[in-house]
């Protein structure tokens, strides 16, 4: 497993149900700083996590300076809606991994398989167990790139889903040499213009609720 490294990555938390944010509820009430060097309120990101009593009811922000975080599983997502948007993830196996249902949006992955000494590198393993789950990674305009051979994901369930859309790799509206689908595992599902279009939409995927425009400015 390879490292996330932070460089310009602001990681935002907010550990309260999003159901219960008011628009009264506008200001930041706390700012935690991870810092390696010693520098911020904790060192390591789970122990900034840890610090948020579990019935928080107020806008936290956990602030990550840069550094090398994880030397396994970067990206852990595993329950729930997210969006990421101009992000950077870097690693060699598994490095974005889980059950939740995120999309990553305008954001740069970086493949590091060439340290893995020959070796294949995994993006994804997305742990969708059944057809009733509506969970699934969705990456949206994204640039792919990196070192050395790379599977876009291995399936980390009996039902896994990632959709790579408009983006430098699959079949769906992409570009580049890994649109090439003279490789691909025969099992692959190829999607109707509808079930895409329900995945790639931020209202319809993860935003049912209209939580995202009751997040803060920062």
């Amino acid at each position: 497993m390879q490292s996330l490294i932070i460089s310009t990555f602001y990681f935002t938390l907010s550990l309260f149900v999003f159901l219960n944010v008011s628009k009264a509820q506008t200001n930041i009430t706390k700012t935690i700083i991870v810092d390696q060097s010693g520098k911020g309120n904790f060192i390591h990101v789970q122990q900034a996590i840890d610090s948020i009593p579990s019935n928080n009811q107020e806008w936290t922000i956990i602030h990550l300076n840069p550094g090398v975080y994880n030397l396994q599983d970067t990206l852990t997502d595993w329950e729930g809606r997210h969006y990421f948007e101009n992000c950077y993830f870097e690693g060699a196996i598994d490095f974005i991994w889980g059950a939740g249902q995120p999309i990553y949006q305008h954001s740069q992955i970086n493949v590091t398989a060439s340290l893995l000494g020959g070796g294949n590198a995994y993006i994804t393993a997305q742990a969708r167990g059944s057809d009733e789950e509506t969970n699934g990674f969705v990456f949206k305009y994204c640039t792919i790139k990196g070192t050395g051979p790379a599977f876009l994901g291995r399936a980390y369930g009996s039902h896994s889903r990632v959709l790579f859309y408009r983006s430098v790799f699959d079949e769906i509206g992409c570009t580049g040499p890994g649109a090439d689908m003279s490789k691909r595992v025969k099992w692959e599902k190829n999607l109707s213009e509808e079930e895409v279009g329900q995945l790639v939409s931020i209202h319809r995927f993860i935003n049912q609720e209209m939580w995202l425009q009751k997040q803060l400015e920062h």
